[in-house]
C-alpha cells in the first residue's frame, strides 16, 4: 500500500547519498548515506539508518533520489 504521499517500495533499492557532510579530512569529504540497499541486512533497511563514505566512493549499492517541490493543487471552482 502507498504511504500518505502516494509512494511505495521506496526502501531497499540503493543506499541514498544526502547533502550532509559527515566529516572532512583535507580534500576528502565523507558524505552521509541514508537507508540500505537490496544487499543490506534488515536492520539497515530503514530511512533512519545513517552511514557514510568518501564522496569519491562508487558502488552499485549507492544512489540518490531526486526530490522536487510539488505544486499546490487549485481548489475546484464552485
Amino acid at each position: 500500500m502507498p504511504n500518505r504521499w502516494g509512494l511505495f517500495d521506496i526502501l531497499g533499492n540503493v543506499s541514498e547519498w544526502t547533502q550532509d557532510v559527515y566529516a572532512e579530512r583535507g580534500e576528502d569529504r565523507a558524505m552521509s548515506l541514508r537507508g540500505g540497499s537490496a544487499w543490506s541486512s534488515p536492520v539497515k533497511l530503514r530511512a533512519a539508518h545513517c552511514s557514510f563514505f568518501s564522496f569519491m566512493h562508487t558502488d552499485h549499492r549507492l544512489g540518490f533520489r531526486i526530490a522536487r517541490t510539488m505544486p499546490v493543487p487549485r481548489q475546484a471552482e464552485r
